[in-house]
């Protein structure tokens, strides 16, 4: 068997490449065809074939948008990691071995990085980098604690979110400042369509300003209230009333803590009195805000010879509530006790007042009186949702409202018992600007057995410092990983570096002055891994590096990966404020045709484009977005007749044919 074997080895071989390894393997003393040097050198020319073929695909499939980074790990590999696991553990045991004589710290070895290849379940963070140079193998990791991203505006960390959230098996919950996040990847995040594999899930937007181009989902936050009672019991309503009281009224600097604490207190004791006294359809944030500035219409005009303020009705009637074991009475005593001083009771209340005047926003208004979700279905069925607004909204205005929606999806997942297959990624943009959050303080390291994956984003350590003054550095020590980008921070460098560490440099100096009779003298300097300067210009983003901070092993030195060049085209919709390449756009439209229903394919070239757009009511020029939102605008006509239905998708992709790019 083996002489036959190499019998069509050697017809298969060129003369020069035969000759050539028969002469090497007899240089040091080996037959070539023995099977002990043959098999061996056949194996290992499979897996460097196997290598060069995948290195092929792999740039191949790139340009026309048909890789896939959780796909890598499916080619055959040569078993080497069982081989250098223990050089990998001598290595640690050497540096602990050094402790206290010198400074260790260093970077990954390209032998640590190759270990942590991505695989389902791991946290997408970018591709392998070696030398200097970028290779397409994906890193992933997997945690146990929450993940922190430092980058600067520009960064490209928006890219990078979307190939993480596109990698991402379980659903997401994504604080997506200007919407890009959501346009890439709400059919990903949903049922799909229009050349998009979605995962089959729900994918829902809070967007107050429909910068998607669609109206916004809506959301009301006693609903969670109702659905707390039907799991937990009425107990679980005054523990959820006191968290919506503690994000909406916050301390505030220009008033002493008394009067934010009374506040609040009131602002908990009116959510419960409204869930108990007001009627269904009542019970909403804009009703709270309502009562809390105007008071209760309906009373008397006086009790004896005192006017009866609608405030005074309102303060009355709680008094007299007895739900809850009077949790109301107690909530209200500070403030009953001020309300003959108006004065005193503008003081009591100012807090409450001023941090919920955003409820007056026709916006929030619109979407706050009824809820198409409940945020249960985050942890225990199939949602993903994305709050939309932009930058300055949710750093000022809207904020309260982000931190509100925030802290009861993360309180929701704590009351569930159990945890899902894969944990929901908290992508919370921006954390610093929704103020701080208790839970995020002094709960994020285990927020991972409740079934959260956060993903904590702030643009530089300041902002970070600003919420969580007293513990920002452990908020940054206990995480499993911290990312960092292109930033030209001072702080931000200075603190990497000390993060860094350092480590000792032997240099060698020769020391007389007849040559030859020199003496070498080697003497040792402590010195930081990498200055700030360095660290500036290595997290360029013209560069497209990142550096990982991890909490144990070493840092890693990696490169972005930026959804338009690591993601499929069916797993991501195209940015329409960029073009995308067109080998890219070909694949895509070709995806677009494979998914398309039949009387689409047949129809869609017979119908006109003039037609389509005065269906539409679209003039020349015109985008995708006012396709998308012309669509929106059909759908009510088009669910209660099935033949218009179809005129609408035929329109619909004619139009996304000759939108402007």
């Amino acid at each position: 068997m083996h002489g036959e074997i190499v019998n069509q080895m050697q017809r298969w071989m060129p003369l020069g490449v035969r000759d050539f390894l028969t002469l090497r393997a007899d240089g040091l003393g080996l037959d070539f065809w023995h099977p002990g040097v043959f098999y061996p050198f056949l194996i290992l020319f499979f897996y460097v074939l196997v290598a060069a073929l995948r290195t092929v695909w792999v740039i191949m499939a790139r340009q026309f948008g048909l890789y896939n980074p959780a796909h890598y790990r499916w080619w055959p590999r040569i078993p080497w990691r069982m081989c250098l696991s223990p050089v990998v553990f001598i290595r640690r045991w050497l540096r602990e071995r050094h402790m206290g004589r010198k400074q260790t710290a260093g970077w990954a070895s390209p032998i640590e990085r190759l270990f942590l290849m991505f695989r389902p379940g791991d946290v997408f963070i970018g591709r392998l980098r070696v030398f200097g140079i970028g290779f397409f193998m994906p890193i992933g990791i997997r945690t146990r604690r929450h993940l922190v991203m430092i980058a600067g505006t520009g960064a490209g960390k928006t890219t990078s979110l979307i190939s993480m959230l596109g990698l991402h098996r379980g659903n997401a919950f994504v604080v997506d400042p200007n919407g890009q996040i959501a346009r890439a990847l709400m059919r990903r995040c949903g049922k799909g369509g229009h050349g998009i594999l979605g995962k089959g899930g729900r994918a829902m937007a809070l967007d107050p300003k429909e910068q998607l181009g669609r109206p916004s989902a809506c959301w009301n936050a006693f609903d969670e209230l109702h659905e707390a009672e039907k799991r937990e019991g009425i107990d679980s309503v005054p523990e959820l009333a006191a968290v919506m009281a503690l994000s909406l009224v916050q301390q505030d600097s220009q008033s002493q803590p008394f009067f934010s604490n009374a506040s609040r207190e009131f602002v908990s004791a009116l959510i419960l009195y409204i869930y108990a006294e007001q009627p269904r359809q009542d019970q909403n944030i804009i009703r709270l805000r309502h009562l809390l500035t105007s008071g209760l219409e309906g009373g008397p005009a006086k009790v004896g010879k005192r006017v009866c303020t609608p405030f005074d009705y309102l303060l009355f009637k709680m008094s007299e509530c007895k739900a809850f074991d009077g949790i109301i009475q107690d909530g209200i005593a500070s403030v009953a006790n001020a309300a003959g001083s108006p004065d005193k009771l503008g003081q009591l209340l100012s807090s409450a007042r001023t941090q919920t005047a955003w409820l007056d926003l026709p916006r929030i208004r619109r979407i706050s009186m009824r809820s198409d979700f409940t945020l249960d279905e985050l942890k225990s069925g199939d949602l993903s949702l994305f709050l939309v607004a932009p930058v300055s909204d949710v750093q000022d205005t809207l904020s309260p409202w982000f931190r509100l929606i925030t802290v009861f999806a993360q309180q929701t997942f704590e009351r569930i018992p159990g945890r899902p297959k894969y944990p929901t990624l908290f992508a919370i943009d921006e954390m610093p600007s929704l103020g701080y959050i208790k839970a995020f303080d002094t709960a994020a390291p285990v927020m991972r057995k409740y079934g959260i994956q956060l993903l904590a984003i702030t643009q530089d350590i300041e902002k970070l410092r600003e919420a969580y003054p007293k513990t920002y550095g452990g908020f940054l020590g206990s995480a499993d990983a911290v990312v960092w980008m292109g930033t030209n921070h001072d702080e931000s460098l200075h603190y990497l570096e000390r993060g860094l560490g350092g480590h000792t440099i032997i240099e060698v100096h020769r020391t007389g002055v007849i040559p030859g009779f020199r003496k070498k003298q080697k003497t040792k300097s402590d010195r930081p891994l990498a200055y700030a300067e360095q660290l500036r210009e290595f997290l360029d983003p013209a560069h497209g590096n990142v550096v990982v901070t991890r909490n144990g092993p070493r840092a890693l030195k990696l490169k972005t990966a930026h959804y338009f060049k690591e993601l499929p085209v069916w797993m991501y919709e195209p940015d329409p404020d960029e073009r995308e390449r067109r080998l890219r756009a070909g694949s895509r439209r070709l995806c677009q045709l494979i998914s398309m229903p039949f009387d689409q394919k047949l129809f869609a070239k017979k119908m006109p484009h003039d037609q389509a757009m005065e269906m539409f009511c679209l003039t020349t020029p015109y985008s995708r977005d006012e396709v998308d939102r012309g669509y929106t605008m059909l759908q009510p006509s088009a669910k209660k007749n099935e033949e218009f239905s179809r005129t609408v998708d035929r329109a619909r992709v004619i139009l996304i044919k000759g939108a402007a790019s």
